[in-house]
């Protein structure tokens, strides 16, 4: 927008963008400002608090979600909408609109990626109080957040191998938006980074051996819409085992301190601890179909 004059010339120092702050300079987006109110009284209060931060593609989704998690605790205690909340929950919402009201103070790029390279898609999953997906780009080695999704998880209790299926299978209906949105982008590869061994055998297997009804369905789900996608799109998906230590869709599980946040800002923004950008990722590649390999050092 500078360099071929296009930039809107006014004294204020950011345009807004989709409920974003973008600031030209140094081609940044950031959470407009919001005041997120300490002293609340009822789990009304708290939602309607947690409703200022406008976050469309979940960029901090890993601190924002600890509000959702906190909301679902209300509801375990079946409290009313206008009945006061206990003295423990109000100290964990004190210092959690603290965090929130900080997320304004963070800065994402705004390129995520570029239309004149290949690009390959990363998705990693996550579990068990909470459970999303975040999507990366790489293109010329260096990675990007596209955009992330979490939810709480359903108040009748999940297995973890449930939830985290779960993710995958959310993550699976964005990937066809997304496709559809990148049409004029050459896409290689789509990769789907795991942290289950169970996972992958339900994703690779074409007959799921869980033994809920509801998860076999789920797995029955999995296979129709990854066959609709190969016919649709004529792509192959690959499978990668991720540790979860080293998966940044792992910080959407429980949710994390704003502090906590900023430590491993490079992790979830590029899928790098270093801060480098470039993608360390080795991991262990598994086969489209029939039973995942097996490797000592990646599921001991």
């Amino acid at each position: 927008m500078i360099e071929d004059g296009r930039i809107v010339q006014h004294k204020c120092e950011y345009e807004k963008v989709l409920g974003y702050k973008y600031h030209p300079e140094s081609d940044t987006i950031s959470i407009s400002h919001t005041s997120v109110q300490k002293n609340i009284l009822s789990k009304r209060d708290i939602l309607a608090q947690t409703a200022k931060i406008f976050d469309p593609l979940s960029l901090c989704a890993p601190v924002t979600v600890k509000a959702k998690i906190l909301l679902r605790k209300l509801w375990l205690f079946k409290l009313s909408w206008d009945q006061k909340v206990p003295t423990d929950i109000m100290t964990i919402w004190s210092n959690l609109a603290e965090d929130l009201s900080g997320l304004r103070n963070l800065s994402f790029s705004r390129q995520a990626v570029d239309s004149d390279s290949p690009l390959k898609l990363y998705i990693c999953d996550a579990s068990p109080q909470a459970y999303g997906f975040v999507i990366y780009g790489l293109q010329n080695g260096k990675s990007q957040i596209i955009f992330s999704k979490v939810k709480v998880a359903p108040m009748k209790a999940k297995t973890l191998p449930m939830m985290e299926l779960l993710a995958v299978f959310i993550a699976f209906k964005a990937l066809s938006m997304l496709l559809r949105t990148y049409s004029n982008i050459k896409i290689e590869n789509i990769i789907v980074s795991v942290g289950a061994q169970v996972i992958l055998s339900w994703l690779l297997s074409d007959n799921g051996n869980a033994k809920s009804l509801y998860t076999r369905n789920r797995i029955r789900d999995f296979h129709d819409m990854k066959e609709n996608f190969t016919k649709e799109f004529g792509m192959i998906i690959h499978y990668k085992y991720v540790p979860s230590v080293e998966n940044p869709a792992d910080l959407l599980s429980h949710g994390v301190s704003l502090e906590k946040f900023k430590e491993k800002l490079d992790l979830w923004t590029c899928m790098d601890s270093s801060g480098t950008r470039e993608l360390a990722y080795k991991y262990l590649e598994l086969p489209e179909s029939g039973k995942p390999a097996t490797c000592g050092k990646c599921f001991s």
